[in-house]
């Protein structure tokens, strides 16, 4: 007598996915029981398998949670065989080496979004001014501020979107996946927002900046206009 699972043992699957479970055996009839390991009871009990000669199929359609979901194939003597899926949002599993690498990338975005932001914010924004306060020079300092800003926001939804990759790749970390994954859903909704509030905030400067450099290669200065302005 033989019998195995033909499907892959402890592969991951999505969630929502329907699962066909495919079982070798000589045995003139197997039932299949699944139950998720986290949980108390089963999801399916004894539930018969059909069969075409040594082949034996069942399509588990209720993969709604997620978790460990383990499979037993047992046969009229009380012999069972046994396989287990792993339930993941994406169905991919990370492997050790892989996560650390994913860990350490993501650190890395992180850093660079702090510095790109640490740069925004100590940026100068306003223009050049005498002490009577009126503009001397346009500062083009503010298109580098507008620019570091811009970039700390899209190094950090490359940050995000790393450790949502890692955190529904592992059961285990059902708590965090769900803020992690709503932040990256809400920072996605916002970033054609915040990058259009970039560029027009970028062509609103360009048109400022070339009146007042219209003003100040007629008059040297522009008067009044310096103490806490654009």
């Amino acid at each position: 007598m033989f019998s195995n699972f033909v499907n892959s043992c402890g592969e991951g699957v999505p969630v929502n996915q329907d699962i066909n479970l495919i079982f070798q055996s000589n045995s003139t009839a197997l039932n299949i029981s699944i139950e998720y390991i986290n949980q108390t009871g089963f999801w399916i009990k004894n539930e018969p398998m059909t069969k075409e000669q040594n082949v034996f199929n069942y399509t588990f359609l209720n993969n709604s949670e997620i978790g460990t979901l383990r499979f037993f194939a047992c046969d009229g003597e009380g012999t069972c065989y046994w396989c287990s899926k792993e339930v993941t949002p994406s169905g991919r599993l990370l492997s050790t080496s892989e996560s650390i690498i994913y860990v350490m990338i993501s650190l890395f975005i992180f850093g660079i979004f702090a510095f790109f932001l640490t740069l925004g914010l100590k940026s100068e924004w306003k223009n050049e001014v005498d002490d009577k306060g009126n503009i001397k020079e346009v500062s083009k300092r503010k298109y580098a501020k507008l620019l570091y800003l811009w970039l700390s926001f899209g190094f950090f939804m490359w940050a995000v979107q790393i450790i949502s990759l890692i955190t529904n790749s592992y059961v285990e970390l059902s708590s965090a996946r769900n803020w992690i994954t709503r932040l990256f859903l809400y920072s996605g909704n916002l970033s054609f927002g915040v990058t259009m509030l970039f560029l027009m905030l970028f062509i609103i400067l360009v048109w400022k900046d070339m009146l007042l450099s219209k003003q100040l290669r007629t008059y040297g200065k522009v008067l009044g206009q310096g103490r806490g302005r654009i």
